[in-house]
């Protein structure tokens, strides 16, 4: 009898191979990094005091309940908070008055006008919040509603404007 096996089909990869193999698994998990990256939440814009003592959150709300001297309900307010995005505040959602607003607070010295790509690179660190303020008599019947946008980025917050739908009204800081 012969002690011939026959020759397996298998045969060990080179250094070079299995080194081109994991350059291209790691190709793939950079783009796939890149691609995820701006969908991933990122930090809060301002400080970790003022995520932590008014924290921001896109859907949420509060309920007031008003009373007067003699301890009898006067009305109800809501208060709704909504996170807006940059690029579609810009688009569609700002009021005209609102956007100059904006464009006026990211000015820098030197500036009179900004393009709309330099003021989207410019709110990149920032958060836009709409709350919507509505108040209800407790007898019935709504007596107002507001709606104020403020800007978060890393100098704080800062009220940009508010709106009186009622009277169409807009009062910009």
């Amino acid at each position: 009898m012969s002690a011939d096996h026959p020759s397996s089909p298998y045969t060990r990869p080179s250094f070079r191979e299995v080194l081109a193999i994991l350059a291209l698994v790691g190709s793939v998990a950079g783009v796939g990094v890149a691609f995820a990256w701006p969908w991933l939440p990122g930090a809060d814009a301002g400080s970790a005091a003022l995520a932590s003592f008014a924290p921001v959150a896109d859907g949420r709300s509060v309920l007031f309940a008003k009373r007067g001297a003699d301890g009898a309900l006067v009305s109800w307010e809501s208060q709704n908070q909504q996170i807006l995005r940059p690029g579609r505040a810009l688009a569609a959602e700002l009021r005209k008055a609102q956007r100059a607003a904006l464009e006026k607070l990211f000015l820098r010295a030197g500036e009179s006008r900004l393009d709309d790509d330099v003021l989207l690179r410019r709110l990149g660190g920032t958060t836009l919040v709409r709350t919507v303020a509505r108040e209800l008599k407790a007898a019935g019947g709504e007596t107002g509603a507001t709606v104020g946008l403020t800007v978060r980025d890393g100098r704080g917050e800062h009220l940009l404007a508010l709106y009186d739908p009622v009277n169409d009204r807009d009062m910009v800081f």
